[in-house]
């Protein structure tokens, strides 16, 4: 009877702890799946990247706000002027990772800069929504600023959101500008460009399973939105030049392009492939310069290649300070905790409707993408017309306020999902004590014990003298 009561306080005490190991399993696999998976930074809240054309005033004005910021502190032009001593990076194939990592790290500084944005997403563009009207493209029509106002004020950008004030530029100023001040922000719309539609951008993505083919077509289909704002006569345009960052619109192409990569991939079924294992799948990945041109003559190429940072590498700042960037680490975006909203253009390209990127592939166990929000919105997006300085500077200061709090809000949500599972296994131990306890309080005096009542009635009180 002592080995039956015994053996009942044995398999409960294990069962218990079971329990609780299995909780606290489950809820961190939970919180993981949730969250994401960044290995190289710790943060509270995913990097959710979304088409800029589906964000309103308030979550574009955000990116606006924080890349003035990290110009103000400094670490932007540190980027810019990297960006500028490395324009050999376009002639070979990891020209998509090395700005992967750029957006990432702008991310990163602006993440940083913490309050409203602490989980600030760099949200990418879809230039496809230009065709057909890239002469009064929607982006100028938004926060972005407008059109250069010709080559006898400079191509300078007018209007307060990227002034010279907000917006100093050192670099690519005319002669009676004055760097020390700030130069002007430039553009001048090419006169001969023409985008990709959504279709054709879909036929790209299905039609070139390899990654060189690919990679050669999106070099040249974002070479185009380059030329769309730095053409004709304007040498000083910054879209034109290696100092192309200067530009707001260069982040967001380039958060373009990684979502493209991500979408070709999945497509094909490559976001399965490890990083460790991109030697054995030339589809994924070939180190190779442009036709033409020698190893020497693109950078860096190779999978373990470190890319040079050069003085951003004595800013502690950066990552690229603490480790060796090479483009192999940039191959999966759950690595760096980004993940993708597909946004309308698998509709819009038929996609979907093809089954090339079929809604299995895309959001069953795939990291890289969350599924779409919304089903029932089939149209192509209608550009909005230009927002205004008014409007746009005072629905960016009356939310604020609501910004801040819903930032901190979600903060504490995703470390709640850390606990929320083993809070339950705990609270089920604790229950479980109070239980054992009251079963103890049965003991009388002699030391009897009583039974659950199937035992009683089966056997009686047993007595353990």
């Amino acid at each position: 009877s002592r080995s039956l009561v015994n053996s009942f306080e044995s398999i409960m005490m294990h069962f218990s702890a079971l329990v609780l190991f299995g909780s606290l399993c489950v809820g961190n696999v939970f919180a993981e799946q949730v969250l994401g998976s960044n290995i190289y930074v710790e943060e509270d809240c995913n990097r959710i990247r979304r088409p800029l054309h589906e964000l309103d005033t308030k979550d574009l004005m955000l990116y606006v706000d924080g890349l003035q910021a990290i110009r103000a502190n400094g670490k932007y032009q540190e980027m810019v002027e990297t960006h500028h001593l490395h324009t050999m990076i376009h002639r070979g194939s990891s020209f998509f990772f090395y700005h992967t990592f750029f957006v990432w790290e702008v991310e990163t500084q602006i993440r940083a800069l913490g309050g409203k944005f602490k989980c600030f997403s760099l949200p990418y563009y879809d230039w496809t929504i230009e065709a057909d009207r890239e002469q009064d493209p929607w982006i100028l029509n938004s926060v972005f600023g407008g059109d250069g106002t010709g080559s006898d004020h400079h191509h300078c950008v007018q209007g307060d959101l990227w002034n010279i004030e907000r917006w100093p530029l050192t670099n690519l100023c005319s002669f009676d500008e004055n760097p020390d001040v700030g130069c002007c922000l430039k553009r001048n719309l090419g006169q001969d460009i023409h985008l990709s539609t959504a279709e054709h951008m879909g036929d790209l993505i299905a039609e070139n399973e390899d990654f060189r083919s690919f990679e050669q077509m999106i070099a040249y289909e974002h070479q185009m939105v380059h030329w769309l704002f730095a053409k004709e006569d304007c040498i000083a345009c910054a879209m034109a030049t290696g100092y192309s960052p200067d530009d707001p619109i260069f982040m967001v192409l380039h958060s373009g392009v990684a979502y493209l990569r991500a979408l070709w991939a999945t497509c094909h079924g490559y976001q399965t492939v490890a990083a460790s294992e991109l030697d054995e799948h030339p589809e994924c990945y070939v180190a190779a310069c442009q036709p033409g041109l020698e190893d020497d003559e693109c950078d860096v190429i190779q999978l373990d290649e470190p890319y040079e940072f050069d003085n951003m590498k004595t800013c502690d700042w950066t990552i690229a300070s603490r480790m060796d960037v090479t483009p192999r680490m940039l191959w999966d975006f759950k690595d760096w905790g980004v993940k993708y909203s597909p946004g309308d253009l698998m509709k819009r390209s038929g996609l979907e409707a093809s089954g090339a990127c079929s809604n299995e592939k895309m959001f069953q166990n795939n990291p890289w993408f969350i599924p779409p929000e919304s089903d029932d919105d089939d149209k192509k997006p209608a550009p909005p017309g230009p927002p205004g300085k008014a409007a746009v500077q005072a629905d960016a200061q009356s939310i604020v306020q609501v910004e801040e709090t819903m930032t901190s809000h979600a903060a504490s949500h995703s470390n709640i999902l850390y606990i929320a599972v083993p809070l339950l296994g705990m609270m089920f131990v604790v229950g479980f004590a109070f239980v054992y306890k009251a079963y103890q309080s049965k003991k009388d005096e002699k030391g009897a014990y009583a039974l659950i009542d199937t035992e009683q009635n089966d056997y009686g009180t047993v007595i353990v003298a």
